[in-house]
């Protein structure tokens, strides 16, 4: 087996990890106080751990779209748009959802160059496992996979950690002497979160005692329990990567697509859980973890970056070329990394008539967002004219809009954001479209997406 690989040194296996709604803050490789992340915390120690990575959005979708575009979203199109060619609304009529006849999302257009299509070309063997129902193949993301897995998505709590890992290690058992890209979604950490009471047991802290934890706590150690379940899930490929012998030789990126809301008091308002509401702190910034073959990158680095800039890394890193229209830009020159040139902004435009079912009548939690981050400072444009500005070295929480005692800073940064986003090609032409299967719809609503939060 050794040898097979040596045979394609001068291409590397690639594997690209989406941990689905795990904010970076609750993993134990960044510190936190339980440990809820073992097997990535080994990975960690013989990679470069980035302490300053950060979402283009806050749901899944239009993340994992600029994952694999190196693009932002409003430039690659996958997210809700009214007039978007795939409908949500007739399979949600029959249960009832009028309110949704205008509910639609804009899918990948097939004439995107993807990092999977990109390393198809170039003769590596792709493989894509979706572990929850926004990461379907029907929303464009399988565009350049060689095979595309979205099987088995039937349960509310998506696909299981285990069964990713199953698939994605079958892939490459029938591949042994071919470089391959396997991406993997696991989407325990999603709501609703319902993890074993040995997970729970597992992750609690010496001294702990989940009956006697107040109850926004018990909800924040469930969520970190499936961080727990899903982390086991990925150890298992990692080891099944070392029994191949395949490990040495192969890129591991883990990244996460967005965070998760655990009661934050968003700019003053009433405690928010979930996610795909603002772009908070707790919905960005995200966990960013590679592993370079042989162990070639190891420490943390500082830098601030955004999925967007992933595709541009590895493409460098294999020395492939880069595709005109990429926005984002590698981190890393010579195995240093550095500054990227493009400001770091995150958007979300949801469809204001579906996002406000079932919320609360608060301008926080409603309408369109744009962010833009000034060293310790971050401006926030809100659909609604209510502006924002936080001092995240104070304020991290993002409690206090300080934007009365900086009006210059703010209208200067808030200059630079539409100047940027603005300067961004719109999406190419999508397919001609269609209805979303009533499975995906249900899985969806019950996740949260369609209505009844």
């Amino acid at each position: 087996m050794a040898a097979s690989c040596s045979q394609h040194a001068d291409r590397p296996n690639v594997v690209l990890v989406t941990l689905d709604t795990t904010r970076a803050d609750r993993l134990s490789c960044y510190g936190h106080r339980r440990t809820t992340s073992p097997n990535l915390d080994r990975l960690a120690k013989e990679s470069l751990l980035f302490t300053r990575a950060y979402a283009v959005t806050s749901w899944t979708l239009p993340s994992h779209a600029s994952l694999f575009t190196g693009k932002f979203p409003s430039s690659h199109g996958a997210q809700y748009d009214e007039h978007g060619a795939l409908k949500l609304s007739q399979a949600l009529a029959g249960q009832g959802r009028a309110a949704f006849q205008n509910y639609r999302v804009r899918t990948l257009s097939p004439d995107e160059h993807t990092l999977a299509s990109i390393l198809s070309a170039a003769g590596w063997r792709t493989c894509g496992v979706a572990g929850g129902p926004w990461t379907k193949e029907l929303f464009g993301l399988g565009l350049g996979f060689e095979r595309y897995d979205d099987d088995n998505l039937s349960s509310l709590n998506g696909r299981p950690g285990d069964d990713v890992t199953r698939a994605g290690l079958e892939f490459v058992r029938a591949h042994p002497d071919e470089p391959f890209f396997v991406f993997l979604n696991y989407f325990d950490a999603h709501e609703p979160n319902r993890p074993s009471d040995d997970d729970v047991r597992a992750i609690l802290a010496p001294g702990e005692s989940f009956e006697t934890l107040d109850p926004a706590e018990q909800l924040r150690v469930k969520y970190e329990a499936e961080i727990f379940a899903a982390d086991r899930a990925f150890g298992r490929f990692v080891d099944g990567l070392r029994e191949l012998d395949r490990y040495d030789d192969t890129w591991i990126v883990v990244v996460g697509d967005h965070g998760q809301l655990l009661g934050e008091r968003f700019l003053g308002g009433e405690p928010l859980g979930g996610h795909g509401y603002t772009l908070s702190e707790g919905e960005l910034r995200i966990p960013l973890v590679i592993k370079a073959p042989h162990g070639a990158w190891r420490g943390v680095a500082d830098t601030p970056l955004q999925q967007v800039d992933l595709l541009p890394l590895l493409l460098q890193e294999l020395d492939l070329p880069l595709p005109s229209g990429v926005q984002g830009e590698s981190p890393m020159v010579d195995g240093r990394a550095r500054a990227v040139g493009h400001p770091i902004v995150a958007e979300l435009y949801p469809i204001e008539t579906t996002v406000a079912q079932g919320l609360e009548e608060d301008w926080r939690v409603r309408g369109a967002w744009r962010v833009i981050l000034d060293g310790t400072f971050k401006f926030s444009w809100h659909g609604g004219g209510r502006n924002a500005l936080v001092d995240l070295a104070r304020d991290p929480e993002e409690r206090e809009n300080v934007l009365a005692a900086h009006p210059e800073r703010a209208a200067a940064l808030e200059e630079r954001l539409t100047r940027y986003l603005s300067s961004l090609p719109p999406p190419k032409a999508q397919g001609a479209g269609g209805e979303i299967d009533a499975q995906t719809a249900e899985e969806l609503k019950q996740l949260g997406y369609l209505g009844d939060r």
